[in-house]
């Protein structure tokens, strides 16, 4: 039995194998009980079309290695995402990302965009604590603008306890750069993170865990971004400190 990691572990290698032990200590199936995953139907639509495919680059002293995750758009120049997709315990550093939204295996109704801009935390870079692993890719100005982007949103414990929830990624085991959602609750909380038995794979890293209605002016509010599996998967938390961190633009 391997222990709960980051879902990169189990993304599909760009080359379409699948990599399972690219990153030690990580699991790749969380799937927990039956898969309730289902394709999103129209990838195009929000709040799917701010929802993003990555591929990661790394460089492994040798050769570049690349890996897939999620991430989704914020605003047009900064898209959320997992730390560990843009800072490796054994890689460190991306050296670029492609970003596509909407996408939905070859279609790419929205483009693409590459960027080397990062920001993650150096709690993240130092130690690579789960509470931090949170971050941002910033594109190139000025960015996407086919589509409303998310909110963030930081909730008291007692009100994210058992909060209906939905979460959009590419999970790995699927045909390539396919979008899954699946829907649950908040099982628990904690200071930095809260946990779900909601199914994930590889390469959902990133994926926003958010609000199943839309407030405000009609958008969707990520809770928490979905970094680690082991049944049950988890979600770094939006909190105060993550919200003031996360740059919105290239500095």
């Amino acid at each position: 039995m391997e222990r709960a990691g980051p879902d990169l572990a189990g993304a599909r290698h760009i080359s379409s194998r699948l990599d399972a032990t690219a990153h030690a200590g990580a699991t790749i199936m969380d799937v927990c009980g039956a898969d309730d995953r289902v394709p999103v139907p129209d990838a195009t639509k929000y709040p799917f079309s701010a929802i993003c495919f990555l591929e990661m680059t790394f460089w492994d002293g040798t050769a570049e290695q690349s890996y897939i995750g999620t991430g989704f758009l914020f605003s047009g120049t900064a898209v959320y995402t997992a730390g560990h997709c843009i800072h490796d315990k054994t890689f460190g550093l991306a050296r670029r990302i492609r970003v596509y939204p909407g996408r939905n295996g070859a279609a790419m109704p929205f483009g693409v965009l590459t960027s080397s801009s990062f920001y993650v935390p150096q709690e993240w870079v130092a130690s690579h604590t789960p509470d931090f692993d949170y971050g941002a890719i910033l594109l190139p100005s000025p960015g996407f603008s086919h589509t409303k982007f998310f909110g963030m949103e930081s909730r008291p414990a007692n009100y994210l306890a058992n909060e209906p929830v939905r979460t959009a990624g590419y999970p790995g085991d699927m045909p390539y750069a396919t979008p899954y959602m699946v829907e649950g609750t908040v099982a628990s909380v904690t200071a930095n993170r809260f946990a779900y038995m909601i199914d994930t794979m590889g390469g959902q890293s990133g994926s926003p865990v958010f609000t199943r209605n839309m407030y405000g002016f009609g958008n969707h509010f990520t809770l928490g971004i979905h970094c680690y599996g082991g049944c049950p998967n988890s979600a770094t938390r939006v909190i105060p400190q993550v919200l003031e961190r996360l740059p919105t633009k290239a500095a």
